[in-house]
């Protein structure tokens, strides 16, 4: 999913001004980066186009230790309907899941 993000956010053109769009270039402390790539795709997606990504925890159950990820995409000409909201087992894979679907929202639109 990593490198689908990356491309289809330059095709949308974000260009990343901390990371140079090269989210995956350094071997070093890769989670890292690409982590804070994505936070700066989500802060473009809402300064330029009105979209909110929002991540969350929440337990499974009272009883149970796991924790489960919850995303939802914001976004005003979006039918109340169609918010997407989603679980995942990770942060990570929810923010990137959202920001990839954000994305696929305004491809639609252009």
């Amino acid at each position: 999913m990593k490198e689908q993000l990356i491309e289809k956010a330059k095709k949308m053109k974000f260009f990343s001004e901390m990371l140079w769009n090269n989210a995956y270039k350094y071997s070093n402390r890769e989670d890292l980066r690409y982590a804070l790539w994505m936070e700066e795709l989500r802060r473009w997606l809402r300064l330029n186009h009105d979209m909110y990504v929002e991540v969350t925890v929440a337990c499974k159950a009272p009883d149970d230790d796991t924790r489960v990820w919850v995303a939802q995409l914001y976004y005003e000409k979006l039918e109340e309907e169609d918010d997407t909201v989603d679980s995942y087992s990770t942060p990570e894979e929810a923010l990137e899941t959202m920001l990839y679907h954000a994305l696929l929202i305004l491809k639609k639109e252009n």
